[in-house]
């Protein structure tokens, strides 16, 4: 409710930029959000959060001298679904550690089977 008592007005945006995607194309991230005014961030929030794409979703606002530019901060999920080596061998353990399975597992995108080493 924080995000919208302070954004509350109605007023269109001078502009809109987005910042921390590095795999989600900025034209995916502006189509899901549509033309938001400051009455409708939370929906237009809500279509971008329910992509799936995204860990965390953050507005925020600055002042330019056009207007107000809201300002998208996103965090993409991990994309890791498998990973398969070919020739030399090294141990599960070894592989365990580099990929770090476990904190994958806290943060899946996908399947349980989409996080397993071969």
């Amino acid at each position: 409710m924080v995000l919208l008592t302070l954004m509350s007005g109605g007023e269109p945006f001078a502009g809109i930029e987005v910042r921390g995607n590095v795999l989600v194309p900025t034209e995916t991230i502006l189509y899901h959000l549509g033309t938001p005014d400051t009455e409708a961030l939370a929906s237009a929030f809500r279509r971008l959060y329910d992509t799936g794409l995204f860990e965390d979703v953050r507005f925020e606002t600055e002042s330019t001298p056009t207007g107000r530019r809201l300002i998208v901060f996103v965090e993409e999920k991990l994309l890791l679904r498998s990973v398969h080596f070919v020739g030399e061998t090294a141990r599960e353990t070894e592989l365990r550690d580099v990929l770090d399975l476990e904190r994958l597992a806290r943060r899946p995108f996908g399947s349980p089977e989409a996080r397993e080493v071969a």
